[in-house]
């Protein structure tokens, strides 16, 4: 932040790191972990998107609940989102499956992570020429973290 009325914004998680956050790091084990992400929730340092939380609400567990929750972290896409997204589909055609019936989160992020100059929390793996989201955000200049970067990061001791 460097003005009084910027946004609080950090980061934008994908549906891949939270998913890996309820797979790896469970909140009854890992307290410490969920309590400092819901602390970065709360203030609204990590936000996401709200085709992240369709994703999230495909499922049927408690993660669900949670994205509900904490609906408020789950903003709708800006008007020049939407304009970067169209220009990421021409230029990353398979970027979305337009054969699957799950949402396509990943432009909806990556142009989450342009317009507010964040840091993408995301568990995907970066391949080279294949349009997933690590590699179209490196391409965009968007930095993309795994959860135990962002925990070191943020200096998360347990």
């Amino acid at each position: 932040m460097t003005g009084l009325f910027d946004d609080p914004y950090k980061y934008v998680i994908d549906s891949s790191a939270l998913f890996d956050l309820k797979r790896n790091y469970p909140p009854t084990v890992f307290k410490g972990v969920w309590d400092n992400f819901e602390k970065m929730c709360n203030s609204l340092e990590i936000i996401s998107v709200r085709e992240v939380r369709r994703e999230v609400e495909k499922g049927m567990d408690w993660l669900v609940d949670w994205s509900r929750e904490n609906s408020r972290i789950f903003l709708e896409p800006t008007h020049n989102e939407l304009l970067y997204i169209g220009e990421l589909q021409e230029k990353y055609p398979y970027l979305i499956d337009y054969n699957s019936d799950r949402p396509a989160a990943d432009p909806f992020v990556i142009a989450c992570a342009k317009e507010y100059k964040l840091k993408i929390i995301q568990h995907e793996k970066l391949q080279n020429n294949k349009q997933k989201l690590p590699f179209v955000a490196k391409q965009e200049g968007v930095e993309c973290l795994l959860l135990t970067q962002l925990f070191e990061l943020e200096n998360w001791k347990f």
